[in-house]
């Protein structure tokens, strides 16, 4: 008979301090609601799990909501950007960033429209890094998965952009090429890449060589091209006033309609050039 005795004295005195301050009837205060916005955390598993480190940690202590919540005691933002609406917050809001990372970025690459079988093909890229002042980032170029051609640079500042030219020779249908961008570092290296296919013509490259007079500087030249499949030579040398000697393929400089046709023209003797022309 003791315990009950004993049981029901206690909630007596639990009414009793009841009427006396009201308080004392609440185990604890209610806990204050904490959103945690993480806006930067899609596609980026780094930003997710930074931000589920958060939450955890704030769960012992506080109610958490995810996203922007208005009724929110306070608002805590994970990673490197607000969220949408972050002008009407009135809780108070804290930021959380994630340490700065090296990104190696292949931003651009530009080759030429159409490329001719067996020849060279320049490829210009632009690279972006961040993180990464004092390091050396090695570009690579492949052609059909193998390297081709190579360079280096090294990064003066925490976030820099800067421009390669690299060359592929194309042999056969190997018109798939990738460039490559990577850190130093061996295990913790950084890389980025792009990949750009290059489509394969047939047809040669017309070039016009036109000599205001003879000009031995420009038939070696022009010999050494006429003996290259890549190329279609056509010549017109001035040998007097009134006379050339000329292919038939071969206009004037000043005829622009047939001149245009031409992917290069060189010209020999060139401060002997009339005025039209």
């Amino acid at each position: 008979m003791t315990a009950p005795f004993v049981l029901r004295g206690a909630a007596v005195a639990i009414a009793v301090l009841a009427l006396v301050d009201p308080a004392m009837t609440r185990a604890r205060r209610d806990r204050a609601v904490v959103a945690v916005a993480s806006p930067s955390t899609h596609g980026d598993a780094e930003a997710g799990a930074l931000a589920a480190r958060v939450r955890a940690r704030l769960a012992r202590d506080f109610d958490v909501v995810p996203g922007a919540y208005a009724a929110a005691d306070a608002i805590v933002v994970v990673g490197e950007e607000l969220p949408a609406g972050a002008a009407e917050f009135r809780m108070p809001a804290f930021a959380v960033a994630p340490g700065r990372r090296t990104r190696v970025i292949v931003e651009r690459v530009e080759t030429p429209r159409v490329a001719t079988a067996a020849g060279i093909v320049g490829v210009r890229a632009t690279v972006r890094v961040r993180g990464a002042a004092g390091r050396t980032v090695t570009i690579t170029l492949f052609a059909g998965g193998a390297p081709v051609d190579q360079t280096t640079h090294r990064v003066a500042g925490d976030d820099e952009r800067f421009d390669v030219t690299l060359g592929a020779p194309i042999t056969g249908e190997a018109a798939a090429l990738r460039v490559e961008a990577r850190t130093d570092g061996g295990a913790s290296a950084e890389a980025g890449a792009a990949d750009v296919a290059v489509r394969l013509g047939n047809a040669r490259w017309n070039v016009l060589f036109h000599d205001t007079r003879p000009s031995w500087t420009s038939t070696f030249v022009r010999r050494a091209l006429e003996r290259d499949p890549r190329f279609a030579v056509a010549s017109r040398i001035e040998a007097s006033t009134g006379f050339a000697v000329a292919t038939a393929a071969a206009p004037r400089l000043a005829d622009a309609a047939r001149r245009d046709r031409f992917d290069a023209i060189v010209v020999g003797a060139a401060e002997d050039l009339a005025p039209a022309d």
